[in-house]
């Protein structure tokens, strides 16, 4: 079957990116060990119901992790902090960026969309290298709006410029988000860990 999409819209963690074992910030009991923080008092004053602002552009992340940092009396660079963050959850899937570089290959454009704050979007575009194996970022923290929301898959599809919704094709791993997708128009995929799954699904040959 050959690619008949004219877009791929990949989501980054979960597809692009491997999921961290153990869920997102399993690494937190780290911090005492590599950056001197109570991991405890951390987890009690990061997750605060805060994360949904944070994440669509609402509150600044990075002055929001200074008031943690200074509320403990930590001893380090907010800056140097985030970094440590990012890192930690950078895990390059690499089965699946071949499937990208190859729908790159076959001509067909390739987006990120996300949900991630504008630092880590920033650190994923740059850092991680995404700019130069994707035409455009889409992070919730720029459009002001998350995934599931049909408004976030109204704005980036707006940004595609021209191209219908039936040839849009979009990969994320939360069903909520696939299943959103497919209502909005686009063909969705959920994509749960199997590789060849997706290559089928995409259109690419097996090689």
């Amino acid at each position: 079957m050959p690619i008949t999409h004219r877009v791929v819209v990949w989501d980054f963690d979960g597809v692009l990116n491997r999921n961290v074992p153990g869920g997102s910030m399993s690494w937190v009991p780290d911090l005492q060990r590599d950056m001197n923080v109570d991991p405890n008092a951390f987890a009690r004053d990061a997750w605060s119901g805060r994360w949904d602002l944070m994440v669509t552009g609402q509150e600044d992340s990075r002055q929001f992790l200074l008031g943690v940092l200074q509320n403990q009396n930590a001893q380090v660079d907010v800056d140097v902090f985030m970094r440590y963050c990012f890192d930690r959850d950078a895990r390059p899937y690499d089965e699946v960026l071949a499937l990208l570089g190859r729908v790159n290959d076959a001509g067909v454009r390739s987006v990120i969309a996300t949900n991630n704050d504008p630092y880590r979007s920033k650190y994923i575009w740059e850092t991680m290298g995404m700019e130069h194996r994707v035409d455009r970022l889409f992070a919730s923290g720029h459009l002001g709006v998350m995934k599931p929301n049909e408004a976030f898959y109204q704005k980036v599809h707006a940004e595609l410029g021209g191209v219908a919704r039936g040839e849009v094709f979009f990969i994320d791993d939360q069903r909520k988000n696939v299943d959103a997708a497919a209502r909005f128009g686009w063909q969705a995929h959920c994509f749960e860990g199997d590789v060849d799954g997706l290559r089928q699904a995409l259109g690419l040959e097996e090689v």
